[in-house]
């Protein structure tokens, strides 16, 4: 028997996250090159949430570890999501630099 696949949703301030990222390494930093590696590694990452959705840590907060938010480290950037194993959805909730304070902003 196969294993179920969820399906990946982007919130919006996640997919303006990710573009954000991506401008600043190829626009402030005038690197195009990793701002493309970036973004397949991102990709890459992310499509592994399909078949193993809780393969990453929950946070170490206990609010959100309440909410069941868990982080994917790529490069120096946390992709915060949410599965919900009822509906088989993982929901992309934020993409943020690693070193950002990120309460104030989940």
């Amino acid at each position: 028997m196969g294993r179920n696949r969820y399906i990946i949703r982007l919130t919006p301030i996640a997919e303006q996250d990710i573009q954000e990222i991506s401008d600043y390494i190829a626009v402030e930093l005038k690197n195009e090159l990793p701002a493309i590696d970036f973004l397949e590694k991102l990709e890459y990452q992310i499509l592994r949430l399909e078949e193993f959705p809780l393969s990453c840590e929950l946070v170490n907060d206990k609010l959100l570890r309440l909410k069941k938010y868990r982080k994917l480290l790529v490069n120096n950037n946390l992709v915060f999501y949410v599965v919900d194993e009822k509906k088989l959805e993982v929901d992309i909730v934020r993409v943020l630099y690693a070193l950002r304070s990120y309460m104030d902003l989940l």
